[in-house]
């Protein structure tokens, strides 16, 4: 990866670090303003698909593992926050089609992160 390809990848990290807000309870009443700004950017990471499938994907999994830990920061039922990551695994499962990833290992992937 190049440097300069290297340093737009920490940059989107940084961003999905900084709206994933760890450390931060969400309390219930706030979780739908909480998911809006975790959607907008998903939308741009979504953008990349088209023309930096292999950065959007990677991108994509370190977002859902953000989620994974903000998942114990949540107040209430977290309905759209669960909408929010049934969106995140279709984004990426079309970031690695887009990048040819071979389809078993995306579901072999996927099943390891279920178990």
């Amino acid at each position: 990866m190049s440097s300069a390809a290297l340093a737009r990848r920490h940059r989107w990290e940084r961003r999905i670090e900084a709206a994933l807000d760890p450390g931060r309870f969400i309390e219930d009443g706030a979780t739908f303003e909480f998911v809006d700004g975790l959607e907008i950017v998903e939308a741009e990471i979504a953008e990349l698909i088209e023309t930096e499938p292999k950065m959007a994907a990677s991108l994509y999994e370190s977002f859902l593992a953000g989620c994974d830990e903000k998942g114990n920061e949540m107040g209430g039922s977290g309905h759209d926050f669960a909408r929010l990551i049934g969106s995140l695994l279709c984004g990426w499962t079309a970031a690695r089609r887009a990048a040819g990833a071979a389809h078993d290992q995306t579901a072999t992937q996927l099943l390891a992160w279920i178990d």
